[in-house]
């Protein structure tokens, strides 16, 4: 029945999604971080996960949206965003993500990149 729980703990993921948002000043930077993340340091990093990586998305957010480097991270992801944050040029800080990024789906991080990112 629908109602009955599962029988079947549920699977633990076998990839971190990930999306990059940057201050519009900041897209020239965010590109080359993806091209970081998927080119240079993806074997490396799912190696140290322990999950593959995916990079879904690289985008702008609106003009005027305060942006600093942050790396928000789905729970169950933070190993995941504690290794972005060591294999990233510059400092970020790791947060759990705010209630309204939890409601999107299929995004487990999400890396935003300020004007400052190096």
């Amino acid at each position: 029945t629908s109602s009955s729980p599962s029988l079947y703990p549920p699977s633990a993921p076998t990839r971190v999604r990930i999306m990059i948002l940057s201050a519009p000043a900041a897209l020239g930077r965010a590109t080359r971080m993806a091209v970081l993340l998927d080119e240079y340091r993806k074997r490396e990093l799912e190696e140290r996960i322990g999950l593959q990586v995916e990079l879904i998305n690289v985008s702008a957010v609106q003009e005027g949206v305060p942006v600093r480097n942050v790396i928000y991270y789905r729970p169950s992801f933070l190993r995941a965003a504690l290794m972005l944050a060591a294999a990233l040029p510059g400092a970020q800080t790791v947060q759990p993500m705010g209630e309204e990024s939890l409601k999107k789906a299929g995004v487990d991080v999400e890396v935003w990149v300020g004007e400052d990112s190096p």
